[in-house]
């Protein structure tokens, strides 16, 4: 089971969470794998009594990018690698998340 600080859907939004039916249609996969990557990869967790996945970490992880569903599962949401996801899910502006990489790349941070 990995854990990394567990962020996902921390605090909990209700755009970025979808069934496990929905992700498996996503992906393209079974309900069972849906289920099976939640606790392997991360990508979800149970709220009030059911398993609800990230779409944010499910496009990561069918990306392949796990930098950025590493950076994602320890809370980072402002990271131009991670915010590009939250843009794809609907969850983030892409003119304020751009405008935020810009001040974090003239900050120096």
């Amino acid at each position: 089971m990995i854990d990394e600080h567990d962020h996902i859907l921390k605090p909990y939004d209700a755009r970025e969470a979808i069934s496990v039916r929905e992700a498996a249609e996503i992906a393209r996969k079974s309900k069972r794998t849906i289920l099976e990557w939640v606790p392997r990869h991360g990508i979800g967790r149970k709220v009030v009594g059911r398993v609800e996945v990230s779409n944010v970490a499910l496009f990561m992880l069918l990306d392949g990018d796990e930098v950025a569903l590493r950076a994602y599962r320890r809370g980072d949401r402002t990271s131009e690698r991670v915010a590009r996801y939250l843009v794809r899910a609907g969850l983030k502006d892409p003119y304020n998340a751009q405008n935020a990489q810009n001040a974090q790349d003239w900050s120096g941070d």
